[in-house]
């Protein structure tokens, strides 16, 4: 059974930022013992005709690390960033250099990593793996979301209104600016994958808990 992720209240917003915080874990490498047994307590595997740990540590390898045909590009800037060559100059010497301009598309490492790291300095988070390339991994952008949940649910619980507003707010528009332009489409990728029906209920998961957060965040509004 999947379980929907959103929440209001303290509680709920502590459930939602573990579950986050699960799905990051799930994202980030093969998974391990604890882990296969937290993802099965939440229901998102039967215990019934599960694959071996060793057979899910090979289905991560084969979705998320090695190149191949079931490969899946799990950070943003490989959906959203372009790598742009201007034109060079008049080739007054004639002799071959001048070229024209070019666009990259999918350019791993590109400008949103820049933008990322702004975000996650502003409120102190820190991500496992602080590798330039690491900051637009899906598994980051969970954790950061896994974050500003748990934020929100602790200051609600001390009564701080204002701030827990404030984070509220601030996860709609991470939401918008960057899970929003491309989670869509690595989740269908990876809840359709035909390698790991782990990994493909953990797409399912992720695309519904964004859609319900697509549905709170103020339109237009950006970082």
């Amino acid at each position: 059974m999947i379980t929907a992720i959103i929440g209001t209240t303290g509680v709920e917003l502590q459930e939602c930022g573990g579950k986050f915080r699960l799905l990051s874990r799930l994202t980030a490498a093969p998974p391990d013992a604890a882990l296969l047994e937290d993802v099965m307590a939440l229901g998102w595997l039967d215990r019934e005709n599960t694959s071996s740990l060793e057979e899910l540590q090979v289905e991560f390898t084969r979705l998320f690390s090695a190149p191949g045909p079931d490969a899946i590009p799990a950070h943003q800037s490989i959906y959203t960033d372009t790598l742009r060559i201007n034109a060079s100059g008049p080739d007054k010497f004639n002799c071959g250099m001048a070229s024209e301009g070019r666009e990259f598309k999918g350019y791993l490492c590109g400008e949103s990593c820049a933008r990322l790291k702004h975000c996650y300095d502003a409120v102190n988070f820190e991500p496992s793996d602080p590798a330039p390339a690491m900051v637009d991994h899906i598994s980051t952008q969970l954790a950061f979301m896994a974050h500003l949940y748990l934020m929100e649910a602790r200051e609600t619980a001390e009564g701080k209104k204002e701030e827990a507003r404030s984070t509220g707010d601030l996860r709609n528009k991470f939401y918008a600016e960057f899970l929003g332009r491309w989670a869509a489409e690595f989740t269908r990728k990876l809840a359709a994958n035909p390698v790991s029906r782990l990994y493909g209920n953990a797409g399912q998961v992720i695309r519904e808990a964004l859609e319900k957060q697509a549905r709170n965040y103020p339109e237009g509004e950006r970082i």
